[in-house]
């Protein structure tokens, strides 16, 4: 009998621990090339690996997902993660991007009788995910701008540093993640901006006047295209004071 190709083995070994997260299903054929031993037969022997896969998995989305997962309980959270994995196996080399998807998945089956909340709050945390492993970056400092000529301002343009992101949601969910916060919310459309400074990672809700600026902020607009977009010049001087304060604006901006 031929043996399979390495190729082909390790087809057989992802299927065996993925197709479905934490039951080891390896093929007959499989099992004909794993050798028993240790008092394991072969099926036990994938099933070791097949329970790690599922376990790292498990407790990554967990940590991910905190607030989602505490609001929906171990036992519903970890049945709507195995769904999940099982449908998304992770094709990263890294496993910090396993929940890239998660939020819709959930979004997609939520339980009944799940707060209707649950997926703007996933998609929350996993912005805030996101920010935290975004690249670095040194913010533009209000000294920056004190060094330039007057007249160059308008002109210069403003980008945002990398961990930066606007979220558009139909629920307060930011609420949720507040020290001591209860479970209960009622539906808002929300638009939040999510960042990090340093090694800390922050989200604020956005009003009316920053909302259209943040976007031409995110484009990479000059300041002049940006304070077009507010109502009086009092109040782009107003953001941009802010956004520096925050760390939002790239340095180095030209």
């Amino acid at each position: 009998m031929q043996a399979p190709s390495l190729p082909e083995l390790q087809a057989l070994f992802w299927d065996a621990i993925a197709s479905a997260p934490g039951e080891a299903r390896p093929s007959s054929w499989l099992c004909h090339w794993i050798s028993p031993g240790e008092g394991l037969d072969s099926v036990q022997r994938v099933g070791i690996y097949a329970d790690m896969y599922w376990a790292r998995i498990r407790d990554l989305l967990r940590g991910d997902f905190a607030r989602t997962a505490a609001i929906l309980g171990d036992a519903r959270f970890d049945e709507l993660a195995r769904g999940y994995v099982a449908r998304r196996p992770s094709r990263d080399p890294s496993i910090a991007h396993v929940g890239e998807a998660f939020a819709d998945h959930l979004a997609a089956h939520l339980p009944a009788d799940a707060p209707p909340y649950l997926p703007d709050l996933a998609r929350l945390e996993w912005a805030r995910v996101e920010a935290f492993t975004a690249a670095d970056a040194t913010p533009l400092r209000l000294d920056d701008l004190q060094r330039m000529a007057a007249d160059a301002l308008p002109d210069l343009h403003l980008r945002p540093v990398p961990s930066l992101t606007l979220l558009e949601l139909a629920w307060p969910v930011q609420r949720l993640l507040a020290q001591g916060a209860r479970d209960t919310i009622t539906p808002a459309p929300t638009l939040l901006r999510v960042w990090r400074r340093d090694f800390q990672v922050f989200h604020a809700t956005v009003d009316a006047v920053e909302r259209p600026a943040l976007r031409e902020l995110l484009r990479g607009a000059t300041f002049e295209e940006i304070a077009g977009t507010c109502p009086d010049a009092a109040d782009a001087a107003g953001l941009l004071a802010r956004w520096l304060e925050d760390g939002l604006i790239r340095g180095g901006a030209c």
